[in-house]
């Protein structure tokens, strides 16, 4: 089973890949969904999911903008070098 990949370039790049077998194992292994739930043609499943991450709420954010705001924070909040943190709002 191929994973989730994430990958970074000398540039900072970062780039996710979700392979879309990974994304019919995970509905098979899902306990928030209906139970007996599969999916029946991987390529117009996963063209589902890809319009999902790219929907935005009222605010105009999709969930990998959500998600980048959350490990953002993180990075910041332990530690991360390359940032620095300052008083002046300028």
């Amino acid at each position: 089973m191929k994973q989730i990949t994430v990958t970074q370039t000398k540039r900072g790049d970062i780039t996710i890949r979700i392979p879309a077998p990974y994304i019919k194992h995970t509905v098979s292994i899902m306990e928030n969904i209906e139970y007996g739930t599969r999916v029946t043609h991987t390529k117009t499943f996963s063209d589902a999911v890809h319009s999902e991450i790219l929907a935005e709420d009222d605010a105009g954010s999709t969930p990998v903008h959500l998600m980048l705001d959350s490990v953002i924070e993180s990075a910041i909040n332990n530690g991360a070098e390359g940032v620095t943190i300052s008083d002046d709002d300028t």
